[in-house]
């Protein structure tokens, strides 16, 4: 009789690999901006329980019917083909690893339910509310933090990525004070926003500024009816925002006077010695780099192999990888042209054209995606898909976006 009872408690009971699912995409939310650890257990998991789910036919099929995954997975394929090619194959090897985290991307795409799309978007606010204690700890001279670069205040990531960071959250805080209905609510993404834009301006990361500006000129583009008002209107704005945040923070101040000196001096001096003049350098010599094998790249770690003499002449050549052939051009458009050819190049491009024509019911989310898109390209203008958290920020809100069109989709 125990045994029955025992079988008939076992048959009964069952796990919802689903709910367990949506439940580590939002910790995935809400970990990635302060702790890679956190981010690594979330993906293990996702991956675990996805698995442990079945009905793989059904899932394959969805997976491939989007041209996003279709052409990621082209990307990575020949990113893998590229160390047949690479005279460093063991480099080539270890680079391609840290792409592990993109095998989350289709998952997401197909476990996310409408349910959790507003969890996501919360729990990745408060995860970037948890890495403003620790900005504004170490501006205040509150404390420091073991292995952060003297001067910065951007802990857990670059202070070009956290900029990046800081403009999605500041957008998705301002739409969510237009489309809840909660007071309480209301009242935290105000507060939000505000200290978002606050830190913003106080971080020296100068993406993170022209993304902000430029980012205020689409939406109105896209959102309003007279165009050329709203092109007026908005640059009205933001210059009156650029004059407020260059004479109230000294952080941004000096940042646009460096980048018009960086600027004079490569163009009247001919020196590409500072920071965005040598970046400038790292494209000539990333374009150049092509022309040897224009179709399909050099591979994954000779990045400088047919123009090593000329980088190792000029100011960038501290940014090569020791006994290597690798360098890191700071675009990945560049990068992706010398490292894979055209062929990475065009797939690369394919990556945000198809982003970009999601198709949302929802004004928020239309607009959030164009926000997201947007400011990917000016980040990935100066950096590259390989910075782990450039690629966790873009694959992982970039599978949110293709859920939410996924789930819209199947509402007509």
């Amino acid at each position: 009789m125990i045994v029955k009872e025992t079988n008939f408690f076992l048959k009964n009971y069952s796990i919802d690999y689903e709910k367990i699912i949506n439940y580590f995409i939002v910790l995935y939310a809400f970990v990635f901006p302060f702790s890679r650890a956190g981010v690594t257990l979330s993906s293990v998991f996702i991956i675990l329980f996805f698995l442990l789910q079945g009905d793989f036919k059904n899932k394959f099929k969805e997976i491939i019917s989007n041209k996003f995954i279709i052409i990621l997975f082209l990307f990575l394929f020949l990113s893998i083909l590229s160390i047949f090619w690479s005279t460093d194959k063991a480099f080539a090897f270890t680079y391609l690893k840290k792409y592990w985290y993109f095998l989350t991307v289709p998952i997401i795409f197909i476990s996310l339910k409408k349910e959790y799309i507003n969890k996501v978007l919360v729990a990745f606010l408060l995860g970037m509310m948890i890495t403003l204690v620790f900005f504004y700890g170490i501006l205040l001279d509150t404390f420091s933090y073991e292995g952060n670069n003297p001067g910065s205040t951007s802990v857990f990531m670059n202070r070009i990525d956290y900029s990046i960071h800081i403009v999605l959250a500041i957008f998705i805080s301002m739409y969510k004070v237009i489309y809840s209905e909660s007071l309480k609510w209301k009242l935290f993404y105000i507060f939000s926003s505000s200290i978002f834009i606050i830190t913003l301006f106080l971080n020296g990361g100068r993406t993170g500024y022209f993304a902000f500006f430029i980012v205020l000129i689409i939406l109105a583009l896209n959102n309003f009816k007279y165009k050329l008002m709203s092109f007026f209107i908005s640059t009205g704005i933001i210059i009156s925002i650029f004059f407020l945040a260059y004479n109230l923070s000294p952080m941004f101040k000096e940042r646009m006077n460096y980048l018009e000196y960086d600027i004079k001096r490569m163009i009247i001096d001919k020196k590409f010695d500072s920071s965005f003049s040598m970046r400038v350098k790292m494209w000539e010599l990333g374009i150049k780099s092509s022309f040897q094998e224009p179709l399909l790249g050099n591979g994954i770690g000779d990045e400088i192999v047919h123009v090593r003499d000329e980088v190792e002449q000029s100011s960038i050549n501290q940014f090569v990888t020791n006994n290597t052939n690798f360098i890191n051009y700071h675009n990945m458009f560049v990068h992706h042209l010398s490292q894979l050819g055209l062929v990475g190049l065009v797939l690369t491009i394919l990556l945000f054209y198809y982003l970009y024509k999601l198709d949302f019911k929802e004004k928020i989310y239309k607009n959030l995606n164009i926000v997201f898109v947007s400011i990917c390209i000016l980040l990935f203008l100066q950096g590259i898909l390989a910075v782990p958290a450039s690629k966790i920020f873009f694959g992982f809100f970039a599978s949110i976006f293709l859920a939410i069109a996924r789930i819209e989709s199947k509402e007509i």
